[in-house]
């Protein structure tokens, strides 16, 4: 069961957008975050967003996920079962009629998951989070970088779902030994939480109960280019399908799915036409010269023959190779954004195209 918190204004730094943040419904502030944004971003800009999360309350908290999201769905994401793993841990234990017992290692935890299993192994099958809470008046502050494109929309939210330790309502225990090697330990339940908050293990399904949550939400204004992408879809004559901006050349890149290729087109002057969907290399280029992605070819004969024609365009090119094994199928190439127009040109003679899946690109037939 959730507790929803109430919003309150929070005025930050100068130069930054005022944002909600929460408190509870109580009244009483206990767990306070503060979105930061700019107040301005130009179209497609690399825009920098931090969170603040601060434990006002007198009790340690265990932050269980804080997701940050904008109108394309989440940007980032941190807390016990990720996407970025922050404030715990998993460990291995079994539950026994006497309580549970956790397979503890000296090592540290990556030992408990490397190489083949052994015996404690095959008898811990069940989890316990070894936790790194919050104590009162502990602060975080995290950041995430996004592209201010037209789907982002113009507000951020970040919402936290949060577990308020208590080990009266919690099966929050202990090791009663730490032996120098592995084995399994019983992990002692808590009638109250010790000082220094160390060594301190919760059931993998505990976080699932009794969250609390707050959220902070904050807007800014995406600034359109004087000649914007309706302007360019109409001049392209391509009326639909992903787009993007590039703010090196001030033009827009219009993917025409129907007739598999990218036009890049600016208020005037020629229409560049690239083979395939160049979306994703080409916004990325907003924020880095320099691009990295595979070559796909059918044969280790073709890919000879790209590798020439590649190398005499003084474009950096190799055979991809793993754990020593060269892969006769892909290529590895890297350019700048100037070697974008040649590339596509070889590209288009010899008859491929730049290809998007799941958020990846590379070059193939």
């Amino acid at each position: 069961m959730k507790s929803k918190a109430l919003g309150a204004l929070v005025v930050l730094a100068t130069g930054w957008a005022s944002v909600p943040a929460g408190v509870l419904a109580a009244g009483q502030s206990e767990v306070v975050i503060e979105l930061e944004v700019p107040p301005s971003v130009g179209a497609w800009e690399r825009v920098e967003a931090r969170v603040t999360l601060e434990n006002r309350s007198g009790r340690a908290i265990l932050p269980t996920a804080l997701d940050l999201s904008a109108g394309a769905g989440r940007i980032a994401g941190w807390g016990v079962q990720g996407p970025e793993v922050r404030w715990a841990d998993v460990h291995r234990a079994v539950k026994t009629e006497r309580g549970w017992e956790l397979l503890w290692d000296p090592f540290g935890v990556s030992q408990q998951v490397v190489g083949p299993p052994d015996g404690l192994d095959r008898i811990a099958t069940d989890r316990l989070l070894h936790l790194q809470p919050l104590p009162p008046g502990a602060t975080v502050v995290l950041s995430a970088g996004f592209e201010a494109s037209y789907s982002q929309g113009e507000q951020l939210t970040a919402k936290l779902d949060y577990l308020v330790l208590d080990p009266k309502t919690q099966a929050i225990c202990r090791p009663a030994d730490k032996p120098d090697r592995r084995a399994l330990v019983a992990c002692k339940c808590l009638d109250a939480l010790p000082a220094d908050l160390a060594d301190l293990y919760l059931p993998l399904d505990a976080v699932a109960r009794d969250t609390r949550e707050v959220k902070a939400s904050g807007r800014f204004e995406i600034t359109h280019p004087v000649f914007d992408v309706d302007q360019a879809r109409a001049r392209a004559k391509v009326p639909a399908g992903p787009f993007g901006y590039d703010r090196h050349k001030k033009r827009w890149i219009l993917v025409d799915e129907r007739g598999r290729k990218t036009l890049l087109v600016g208020r005037s002057g020629p229409i560049a036409r690239l083979p395939g969907n160049w979306l994703g290399p080409l916004v990325g280029a907003n924020g880095y010269d320099g691009f990295s992605l595979g070559w796909f070819v059918r044969s280790a004969d073709e890919g000879e023959k790209v590798l020439a024609r590649l190398r005499a365009l003084s474009i950096r090119v190799d055979w991809m190779v793993f754990k020593g094994h060269r892969d006769d199928r892909r290529l590895t190439l890297e350019f700048k954004r100037a070697q974008v127009a040649a590339l596509a040109k070889l590209v288009s003679e010899l008859g491929a195209e730049m290809i998007s899946r799941s958020g990846a690109s590379y070059i193939g037939w």
